[in-house]
């Protein structure tokens, strides 16, 4: 991956995490889980920035496809 495409990856990442709605203060999640998601939020967050393709491969299945626009960023 180019430096570029590592960028964008960052930026669909957290692009699509800030558009997860927010959790009421009535809803009880299970601490658990929640503890484990943010845990490979920034597992994988890191990754994109030390260009660590292990992480990324360790995340995700095979058939996992990036799929880039065409524009130049």
């Amino acid at each position: 991956m180019s430096g570029c495409s590592i960028k964008w990856i960052a930026f669909a990442l957290m692009a699509t995490l800030s558009c997860l709605p927010a959790q009421s203060p009535a809803q009880s999640p299970d601490s658990e889980l929640a503890a484990k998601l943010r845990a490979k939020d920034e597992l994988l967050l890191n990754a994109v920035h030390r260009g660590d393709r292990n992480a990324w491969a360790n995340a995700t299945t095979p058939d996992f496809m990036y799929i880039e626009d065409g524009e130049n960023y």
